[in-house]
């Protein structure tokens, strides 16, 4: 009954060939121009899940009321000289104002230290310690006011270790010996060469606020921020691309005016149009170069060009239509659904090969191009049908997930495959026909096409075979176990990225991160409980809320200011001497040294073992320094001069920064900047909260401990670490779910195709052993499933599919191992081979994600192709499908 079908269509192909040839032609250039003029691309990463998931909801929700908050970070790293980097950062905010479609620039923000009531938002603990500081004792205001020279400092440190030490002065002294560890080496540096100077009093004076900087700049470490908030075109890839482009050109322009400064651009947006870019540049080579391969592949086998140049002008057109079917249906694509065409030039092209190859075996004997390619058609084309419809409900079975951009890619996928199956069974056959048609049969005959020489004598033995490939398949079975699954999505970028390299080096010198969740209070008492208990979470560093610009408990504080401010009343600072008496500075810390000697007997009795060796260590690093002071010369003299300078300098700006805080007032809403309100603040009146990760958020098992630990807080936190979190898992779930189902469809539709279950597991059976032996290969390499990788799986199923079904159908045409050397055999290894050459060319990509996605496809190929011509033959004569060669 199918093969008369078949026959029918040929019959059609061969009798209205022109006109076939003609709607086809008309039809792809109708689907091409329509889908030009009303395709539009939507790379929203908000649209590729559905809204009815409550956690996207929540997301969307949260946006709509407070807007878009994925900036882009510059990110200025100061390498010790932090007011040249702050020139920097305001040479470049000066060209960054000048970018057209620029919404919001943060590089200097409204801080509270440059402000009245700055001290408002210190903690209580942190008011206590600043009074102990500077009201009373040797470091209190009124005597370093009086330091000319940075050996008074030592010996007001001298001085203050001199007696015994309590558990209640322990927390102190820790705090100062981390401030005068940093300064010992700071000293070292300046007597050893010319450094620039770089400030530790701010952590000393106004606590680990980490965004805090005396100046107003977005700070963390040595690193300062500058935030860029672009418009936004999601009608484009890469989203930012034109503003990106000039804000990368002014970072450019502004380094070569101060070479020392290391400076790039990173953030989610900048990660994302980077990883756009690059692929798209990876995939374009890779599809330059494959095209050039498979090419020479196909006419090597073919020994004809203008064959496999048709199969390629059908392939076309099925993509064509299929771009016509997208614009009706959606209109849209996205950011998944958009490589639809390249899955099917992968999943699809083996259907055209097929013809090709059977049609030309049917030529060869009587030269009758009607004749052959009904047999043609006949004998290959359920198999291409079955092929085709088992790959479609393997791309179907992916629409059932609320991951609607997969669903939209599976519905495209199937619908395309369907479409490519009809050009290349109708289209195909009328346009190798009207070329073949009235040339003489006897050079039609002459075609011998690629040929599989000795293959027979691999099937001599089919026991050997099994043996192989039972051995095989033992192996990879422990192998495919390690396989495991990576969302870290910096994996997949291309080593070297600027965005990439920027982001390792948030984490690595700072506590900032450009990924934060998002938790709304409805009142400020609300938010103050929420913060606390986020606060106290291991996995979360520091929460931002309402608190940030409106501080709690500001009666209280403002009365514990009162108590300090008058320690400051009269003080005037003297000038710092810019030269250095060494020998003082040798004396004082002498002293010192010797203080730490007795903290580290009384540390030795009370059986502190942990302090005497920390106390041992600075007391050594001092005595170092005073031998390094000794053999001073002039010019290191001088080095350390302007180093003191500075530094009292610096202590004295800080000093007289803390005095103009010791009159404050209360704080309300009202008095602070619309745009810093709005951050926390939003206009239906409700409260937000920033919840910084304590850990490498782009580590999945971090993610995942953040995101669980914070939703044990409040179940309807929100922001781009859920999101991630929550797409990557539907993703990986989706993916799972459809490949165990496609797998059922397939084996069900297999069976329908030859109502026979010996012949089924036979036509299943590249695909399962081929996978399997895919999996071993990954497990051996330590190549794991990525976010990127997983499209190969669908394609890889199609491929297996097809090469079980073609040649378990030739077997039960032939009833020989001779089939294996057949055209279908033939068209088998050309698709094979095309495949793993075309995405093979993926390998070299700079993208890890393309690179592991060509790697994965090649050997899915090979793998597969294997399993047909050593695993298939021996079985099937051990079912009786098969014969002697």
């Amino acid at each position: 009954m199918r093969a008369r079908f078949f026959r029918f269509i040929a019959h059609i192909a061969a009798r209205h060939a022109r006109k076939i040839i003609a709607v086809a032609v008309a039809l792809t250039i109708a689907a091409g121009a329509y889908a030009a003029a009303t395709l539009r691309l939507n790379a929203n990463l908000d649209d590729l899940v559905s809204e009815e998931l409550e956690y996207h909801r929540r997301y969307i929700e949260f946006l709509e009321e407070f807007g878009d908050e994925e900036y882009l970070y510059v990110v200025v790293d100061s390498k010790g000289d932090m007011p040249q980097a702050k020139r920097f950062v305001e040479a470049l905010a000066g060209r960054v104002e000048k970018i057209p479609d620029l919404k919001e620039i943060i590089f200097r923000i409204d801080n509270p230290a440059l402000e009245r009531n700055f001290l408002l938002y210190m903690t209580p603990d942190q008011l206590s310690a600043l009074r102990a500081m500077v009201t009373d004792g040797p470091f209190s205001v009124r005597r370093i006011a009086g330091w000319k020279d940075i050996s008074e400092l030592f010996a007001a440190l001298a001085d203050r270790i001199g007696g015994p030490v309590s558990t209640a002065d322990e927390a102190e002294l820790a705090q100062g010996f981390t401030f005068i560890d940093g300064l010992i080496d700071d000293i070292a540096r300046a007597i050893e060469r010319e450094a620039p100077y770089s400030s530790r009093l701010q952590e000393l004076f106004f606590g680990d606020g980490e965004t805090f900087d005396t100046d107003g700049f977005y700070r963390n470490g040595d690193l300062l921020f500058l935030l860029i908030m672009p418009a936004k075109d999601f009608t484009t890839m890469e989203v930012i691309e034109r503003p990106l482009a000039d804000i990368r050109a002014a970072i450019a322009k502004t380094r070569a005016e101060f070479p020392g400064i290391d400076a790039g651009l990173t953030g989610r947006p900048v990660l994302a149009a980077d990883e756009i870019e690059t692929s798209n540049r990876d995939m374009n080579w890779a599809t330059a170069i494959a095209i050039l391969l498979v090419g020479a592949v196909f006419i090597f086998f073919f020994r004809s060009l203008s064959r496999p140049l048709l199969a390629m002008a059908s392939l076309v057109m099925g993509i064509a239509w299929t771009f016509g079917l997208v614009a009706l249906l959606y209109g849209t694509l996205n950011l998944l659904s958009v490589v639809f065409s390249i899955i099917l030039v992968g999943a699809t092209i083996e259907y055209a090969i097929h013809v090709v190859a059977r049609y030309q075996e049917e030529l060869a004997r009587d030269g009758d191009p009607a004749a052959a390619m009904a047999r043609a058609l006949a004998l290959m084309g359920p198999a291409d049908a079955t092929s085709a419809l088992t790959t479609a409900a393997a791309f179907l079975t992916i629409t059932w997930t609320d991951f609607t951009a997969l669903a939209q890619l599976g519905v495209i996928a199937s619908s395309g495959i369907l479409l490519c199956l009809a050009a290349m069974l109708l289209v195909l056959p009328a346009m190798i026909i009207a070329r073949d048609r009235g040339r003489a049969p006897g050079a039609l005959r002459r075609v011998r096409p690629f040929a599989l020489p000795h293959i027979g004598l691999l099937y001599r033995r089919p026991g050997l075979l099994f043996a192989a490939a039972a051995a095989i398949t033992a192996v990879s079975i422990p192998l495919a176990l390690r396989v495991g699954f990576d969302n870290n999505l910096l994996n997949l970028q291309a080593r070297g990225l600027e965005s990439v390299k920027y982001e390792h080096l948030i984490l690595e010198k700072s506590g900032e991160t450009t990924w934060f969740a998002r938790a709304v209070a409805g009142s400020i008492a609300q938010s103050h409980r929420m913060a606390g208990a986020f606060e106290r979470l291991p996995s979360v560093r520091r929460v931002d809320d309402v608190e940030r610009i409106l501080p709690e408990g500001q009666g209280e504080k403002i009365e514990a200011v009162r108590k300090i401010a008058p320690a400051f009343e009269g003080v005037s600072f003297k000038p710092a001497s810019g030269k250095v008496d060494e020998r003082r500075l040798a004396f004082e810390l002498g002293r010192l040294a010797g203080g730490l000697d007795s903290l580290q007997e009384q540390a030795f009795s009370a059986g502190r073992v942990d302090a005497v060796e920390e106390l041992d260590r600075f007391s050594s690093k001092i005595r170092s320094l005073v031998s390094a002071l000794s053999g001073a010369d002039a010019q290191a003299l001088a080095r350390l001069g302007r180093f003191q300078g500075d530094f009292l300098g610096d202590l004295h700006k800080n000093l007289e920064i803390l005095a103009t805080g010791m009159d404050p007032v209360t704080i309300e809403i009202k008095d602070l900047p619309a745009d810093v309100v709005g951050r926390f603040v939003s206009p239906k009146g409700r409260y937000g909260l920033f919840i910084y990760p304590a850990e490498n958020i782009w580590d999945p098992a971090a993610l995942a401990k953040f995101v669980d630990e914070i939703r044990g807080v409040d179940e309807s936190v929100t922001g781009t670490p859920i999101e991630v979190h929550e797409s990557a898992r539907l993703m990986r779930e989706t993916f799972l779910r459809s490949a165990a189902l496609a797998f059922l469809v397939i084996c069900l539709l297999v069976w329908i195709d030859f109502r026979s279950l010996r012949a089924s597991l036979l036509a299943v059976m590249p695909l399962a052993v081929g996978v399997l032996w895919l999996l071993g290969v990954m497990g051996a390499t330590g190549v794991p499933f990525n976010m990127a990788n997983f499209f190969a799986i669908p394609i890889i199923i199609g491929i297996g599919v097809d090469f079980g079904v073609q040649l378990a159908h030739r077997l039960r045409q032939e009833r020989s191992f001779a089939a294996m050397g057949s055209a279908t055999g033939k068209a088998v290894v050309l698709t094979a081979a095309a495949n793993a050459i075309g995405f093979g060319t993926m390998v070299f990509a700079h993208h890890r994600g393309i690179a592991s996605l060509g790697l994965i496809m090649a050997a899915g190929c090979v793998s597969c192709l294997a399993a047909a011509l050593v695993a298939m033959p021996p079985v099937a004569k051990w079912l009786k499908w098969g014969g002697e060669s």
